[in-house]
């Protein structure tokens, strides 16, 4: 939004921003920043803006910086092999998890300046999908079976122990929303990930079976039902 100022006796209208002279040669802009709308919750965590009123400000919000908000969106990096490790998911909704990818944040293959993608290490998951098996009831995480609990995964992981760019593929249907951590277990590392809760995520980091890789960042996208 332009503003009307008055700068050496002389009045200026609708001037939406100004140009200085800088010490030692060039010259800086200072906006006016009464045009900006967002607030800190909705800017990524860490990332700065100019605030409406002019202050330096720093995001907040850890759930991929705006968007939809059945849309939960993040990344873990484990450095602990052979063990799982939890996940804390940004959502505040009503709703439950029906469809989650998870892949390296590089990307599963990237040929030209990726990590993973020269990383030999079998049994690595290089992307792992899952969606709700009923996606019209809530999970209810439960020790004894419920089909309510059921989930479609595939698992893509590295299958070979000295070949980078060999993967495989497994798949199922398994009771996989489950108040406990993640494993090796299931059909080709399809546990290696669950939900222990609406907001609570197990992920196994591999250590010698199926996992995901060690000291690699993935990003995780969560589709929630509302």
């Amino acid at each position: 939004m332009a503003q009307n100022i008055t700068l050496m006796g002389a009045s200026y209208s609708a001037v939406p921003a100004v140009t200085l002279p800088k010490t030692g040669g060039g010259t800086a802009r200072f906006d006016d920043a009464s045009v900006t709308t967002a607030t800190a919750a909705d800017v990524a965590s860490g990332k700065i803006f100019l605030a409406s009123d002019g202050t330096i400000t720093t995001g907040t919000n850890s759930g991929g910086g705006g968007g939809a908000s059945n849309v939960v969106t993040g990344t873990f990096k484990g450095t602990t092999t052979g063990a799982a490790m939890d996940v804390t998911l940004n959502y505040t909704g009503s709703g439950y998890p029906i469809a989650l990818v998870i892949c390296p944040t590089e990307g599963p293959y990237n040929s030209e300046t990726g990590t993973f993608y020269s990383l030999v290490q079998r049994y690595v998951t290089a992307a792992y999908f899952m969606v709700k098996s009923r996606i019209g009831t809530s999970p209810v995480y439960s020790s004894s079976s419920d089909n309510d609990d059921y989930a479609t995964v595939t698992n893509l992981y590295k299958n070979s122990a000295s070949v980078a760019t060999t993967y495989a593929t497994a798949q199922t249907s398994t009771r996989w929303f489950r108040n406990t951590n993640a494993g090796t277990g299931g059909s080709g590392g399809t546990l290696v990930c669950r939900f222990k809760s609406n907001t609570k995520m197990s992920v196994y980091i591999a250590s010698t079976s199926y996992g995901f890789a060690a000291n690699i960042e993935y990003t995780y996208r969560v589709l929630y039902s509302s």
